[in-house]
């Protein structure tokens, strides 16, 4: 029997077809006293060697214990395709590539591992409502290392279920919110003293700010609420020693992320299209040798308010009355 299903040409060969026109034999005669030795191990071979359907008989005897499964059961039993199956056992058992595509069947035991790993993983958008802030935030806080994440296979990446539980954990065992006392949901504070959430809950983590307590109005990191008088540092400037989001170059030259796209479109600034590595699309970041040349010829509204120390709409005005021009970007006025 060994021998017939080494010979097999099949790429997943199965004992019925390797037997042939003995099993074909056997299958007839399978009741008769005189066979049932031969059926003993048949039975006992076919179980041990070919991969099984649950509740399946072979020569009219139950199969005691499923011992190998094709990758269509696996597949039916949890719901995930073949393709994702074969990565999640590749990463868990630690196998190469090659070898990984070219399984042709499992076992009970790896698809049992491979079903807890990927138990134990969250995607961003699972993460992001489970902690009640955004994905941009999730992929901040993988960032700062308050998360750790794992790619296999594919460019996406997947959130330790632990940590994300260790993370609501610690929220909620937060004291109560107290009826006195000068506290800010989080979100609200973050809003009002300028100062990103990722960053918030980064020095939380760390031990550097202290003082939060929980509310019981909201979920997730959003119970959280902030004292008004909390010290956390000088903020996160921006450098450009990078290409920088829209977003970022906003922040960085002080103005709006409109007049950045503004300033771009009509040529004053330059972009580059770069892959985003968890979804495979491209998106687009100005350039860090635009920016830098921008600085040689414009100073913003925002970086001349800043240095003068007074509001920007009260310098608009300003420089309004004394006629200082804009710079025009397609019909729209860029304050720099």
């Amino acid at each position: 029997m060994e021998g017939l299903k080494s010979r097999s040409g099949a790429r997943r060969s199965y004992f019925s077809t390797d037997l042939g026109a003995f099993y074909v034999w056997l299958r007839a005669a399978h009741g008769e006293a005189e066979v049932q030795s031969i059926v003993d191990s048949i039975h006992a071979f076919a179980v041990r060697n070919y991969t099984m359907k649950p509740k399946k008989r072979v020569l009219g005897r139950p199969v005691p214990a499923v011992k190998r499964m094709s990758f269509e059961t696996a597949r039916e039993q949890s719901g995930l395709s073949v393709g994702f199956l074969k990565r999640l056992i590749r990463h868990v058992d630690n196998l190469s590539e090659a070898p990984s595509a070219a399984l042709t069947e499992t076992t009970p035991e790896q698809l049992s591992r491979a079903i807890e790993f990927w138990n134990g993983l969250r995607n961003l958008k699972s993460t992001a409502i489970a902690l009640n802030v955004h994905p941009t935030q999730v992929k901040g806080l993988i960032e700062k290392g308050i998360l750790r994440s794992i790619r296999f296979g594919t460019a996406l990446r997947y959130v330790l279920a632990e940590d994300v539980d260790r993370l609501l954990a610690e929220a909620a065992t937060l004291p109560e919110l107290p009826d006195a006392g000068a506290f800010l949901p989080l979100r609200d504070h973050c809003r009002h003293q300028r100062i990103g959430l990722v960053r918030l809950i980064t020095l939380w983590q760390e031990g550097k700010v202290g003082g939060f307590v929980r509310g019981a109005d909201a979920i997730g990191l959003q119970a959280i609420h902030v004292p008004q008088d909390v010290d956390v540092g000088a903020r996160d400037t921006p450098n450009a020693t990078r290409d920088l989001t829209p977003l970022e170059a906003a922040a960085y030259l002080k103005i709006g992320v409109g007049a950045i796209r503004a300033l771009r479109d009509a040529g004053y600034l330059g972009h580059a299209k770069r892959l985003n590595a968890d979804t495979n699309h491209l998106h687009s970041l100005i350039t860090q040798s635009s920016i830098l040349e921008f600085e040689t010829r414009f100073l913003t509204l925002g970086q001349l308010a800043m240095s003068a120390r007074v509001a920007p709409i009260h310098l608009a005005r300003r420089l309004d009355r004394e006629g200082v021009p804009t710079v025009t970007c397609r019909g729209r006025h860029v304050r720099a």
